[in-house]
């Protein structure tokens, strides 16, 4: 498989995500739309089985819970995003250590590492060569796995926009992740910056400074989704 037929196979699932995510959104919306024209006292429950059900939830409640529930649901979508672009990014590596090991381009660009190789196994030692590496590069930091792609396939490291709006929402995912949907100190230490820009429900920019709750809107995962798109498709023109 070579590097165009991967990142296409990586942008037909980044538009089949898209369109889920714009199916399930509009779902969402219609809901609370309909939910706001009724009555604020009516009540919900889900069904858990026969004859059972969870405590009733008010529309009110339901309503002033909605900036919650919405962001909730998109940041689902942006995970599923950001995993894509993460598996893209480790698959392209083991493109070029396959390319290196079969003769057919030099892996230079990887220069020295440092594997351990069991001679008691009787897998071959290319094997467990390409298996050592492939496993240390994927527990790699982000920045650093994707300098070493983004520097074959982009030397010029042109799209710099984009490639700073990916970054941010790898980091904006961690915060979902493990922060609560805060935007934690490191965030902002790692970007260089004392804020970051997200576009709100209206797709006008909205500053997030430490401490501040993150809400992942639909024009900011559009805006996402685009940066994957351009920046990708940059390095679908690569030439060994």
């Amino acid at each position: 498989m070579d590097i165009q037929t991967i990142i296409d196979n990586f942008q037909r699932s980044l538009s089949t995500m898209f369109a889920e995510f714009t199916l399930a959104t509009s779902c969402t919306e219609a809901g609370f739309q309909l939910i706001s024209k009724s009555g604020h006292e009516n009540t919900v429950s889900l069904k858990l089985g026969e004859e059972l059900f969870t405590e009733p939830v008010s529309f009110s409640e339901l309503l002033s819970n909605s900036q919650d529930v919405k962001s909730k649901g998109i940041s689902f979508y942006q995970n599923m995003m950001i995993a894509a672009w993460s598996d893209l990014i480790d698959e392209i590596f083991e493109y070029f250590l396959a390319q290196h090991f079969d003769g057919h381009r030099d892996f230079i660009e990887l220069k020295r590492q440092n594997i351990k190789i069991d001679f008691a196994l009787s897998i071959s030692i290319e094997v467990q060569t390409n298996d050592a590496l492939s496993k240390d590069f994927s527990f790699r930091s982000y920045p650093d796995r994707f300098k070493l792609i983004n520097g074959i396939l982009n030397p010029g490291n042109e799209l710099d926009a984009e490639i700073k709006i990916i970054r941010k929402h790898v980091l904006i995912r961690n915060s979902i992740q493990h922060h609560n949907s805060i935007a934690y100190e490191d965030l902002f230490s790692q970007l260089g910056a004392a804020n970051i820009e997200l576009l709100d429900q209206n797709g006008a920019p909205l500053s997030v400074t430490q401490g501040d709750k993150i809400y992942i809107s639909v024009p900011e995962l559009d805006y996402l989704k685009r940066a994957l798109h351009l920046v990708s498709q940059k390095w679908r023109s690569f030439n060994a």
